[in-house]
């Protein structure tokens, strides 16, 4: 099971710690100032639609000697753009040691490579996207001295409008109480990486 990317500080629409995850709140939207730039949610036309990464944003034209810098760039970008991302798939290279590439799809999504033993979870709260057809290709190439990169694969949305809170993704309404107070504590203290987020949710 993977869990969309945490933001790097606290996260839009989260509860104060102490707070149940308020998933009434679903279907309003967030008054942010990071969404000046954007239709609101309710705007969408029910057409597929684009994100656009600039011809020249660092996430297209740089390498990074970590993949922790390329995700937490690419967590700023998500955060603006009102979208979210779940690992579909990783690998490993030949000798099973270093990860060398990730497959990020959209979080709203129902595509599961293992329909057959798997199932998503539907929700009353949001409906997920059939088969929506983003991916992005996170990968550490030997030729590169194994600094990340990203490419996308498929850059259209379909069947789904940008997110109005984090409430509508179903991995951040299923944390506990306790989980998601940690998961505020963790996010703003910007020397952890996610990686450990992710592992200390788990623990818990």
């Amino acid at each position: 099971m993977a869990f969309p990317m945490p933001p790097p500080a606290l996260p839009l629409g989260l509860p104060k710690p102490g707070e149940a995850l308020p998933v009434e709140l679903a279907d309003k939207c967030s008054d942010s100032d990071n969404y000046d730039d954007f239709h609101g949610p309710d705007d969408w036309d029910g057409q597929p639609w684009e994100v656009i990464f600039p011809s020249d944003s660092p996430l297209l034209t740089t390498t990074y000697k970590s993949f922790d810098g390329l995700f937490n760039a690419l967590k700023e970008f998500n955060i603006k753009n009102q979208i979210g991302f779940i690992t579909l798939r990783s690998q490993k290279d030949k000798a099973k040691i270093r990860m060398i590439k990730y497959k990020l799809v959209c979080n709203k999504s129902q595509y599961n490579p293992r329909e057959s033993t798997a199932k998503i979870r539907n929700t009353t709260t949001t409906k997920l996207a059939a088969n929506c057809p983003f991916k992005i290709i996170i990968q550490s190439l030997q030729t590169n001295n194994y600094e990340w990169s990203m490419r996308i694969i498929g850059p259209l949305h379909r069947d789904h409008g940008r997110s109005k809170d984090l409430t509508e993704h179903y991995h951040w309404r299923r944390l506990t109480e306790k989980q998601m107070n940690l998961l505020v504590d963790l996010c703003l203290d910007k020397t952890i990486s996610y990686q450990s987020i992710h592992k200390q949710l788990y623990q818990k």
